[in-house]
């Protein structure tokens, strides 16, 4: 306890399993106080004390740990993010995790630069990045710089019961109603049974001719108790609109 102007202030110790591992790591968001600790990035609220990263355990242990404490971080409140420099291999930092806050959501990004600081201009928000090149860096979020490399993403749906979850049922022939978005390409399509991991059967939808207003009719007759579609197509710059599946 203290008294400062009159005003009575408590200090109360709080438990938690996990300190900081480097203290430039520590910054202050409208959640409480982020951290990177050694079991990885934690937040701190005022009474809890919660692990963030633990579903890129992995990631984070895959980098070299040994320089964790070597790590420095800003906060990007315009966009409600946490950046945490850290080092993926070598002796330097090189890789920022990206921490989105208002969605909860994890980005890498792989640089040369090593350190980071936040400046404002106009009350907007600057990233600096400083290099062991000796020249500073500053973060544009207004280019959008693409390296024109296929990513591997796809939509999966949940396991779908088709009425009666212990029945099986038979599925024929299945209409898919798709356009593409740009540049054509090919929509695939996967079918999965049962909780299987390896899929069942495959068709694929050339998108360059496929319009919104046709279906693509696939005869797969295959026989489950439930059901999981996944929609993919890894080509760059080839994106796709899937309307609605008739089964």
């Amino acid at each position: 306890k203290n008294n400062v102007n009159g005003l009575k202030n408590r200090v109360e110790k709080v438990e938690s399993a996990e300190g900081c591992i480097s203290n430039r790591s520590i910054a202050n968001i409208e959640l409480g106080l982020i951290r990177l600790a050694r079991d990885g990035i934690r937040i701190f609220n005022g009474s809890q004390d919660e692990l963030l990263s633990q579903n890129i355990r992995q990631t984070l242990e895959g980098y070299v740990t040994s320089l964790n404490t070597n790590a420095c971080a800003v906060v990007h409140k315009k966009y409600y993010e946490y950046w945490l420099s850290l080092t993926a291999s070598g002796t330097t930092n090189n890789i920022i995790i990206v921490y989105n806050y208002a969605l909860k959501k994890f980005t890498r990004f792989t640089l040369p630069e090593a350190s980071l600081s936040i400046v404002d201009s106009s009350n907007l928000d600057l990233i600096l990045m400083g290099g062991y090149d000796g020249y500073v860096y500053k973060d544009d979020s207004t280019v959008r710089n693409d390296v024109s490399t296929a990513i591997t993403s796809y939509y999966k749906t949940g396991w779908l019961g088709l009425g009666d979850v212990k029945l099986r049922k038979n599925i024929r022939r299945i209409y898919t109603f798709a356009e593409k978005e740009t540049n054509g390409g090919t929509l695939l399509i996967d079918i999965y049974k049962d909780f299987e991991a390896a899929s069942i059967h495959q068709y694929d939808i050339d998108l360059t001719t496929a319009r919104e207003d046709e279906k693509s009719k696939n005869d797969c007759n295959v026989i489950g108790e439930n059901y999981q579609f996944r929609f993919y197509n890894a080509t760059a710059d080839k994106t796709f609109k899937l309307s609605y599946l008739l089964i």
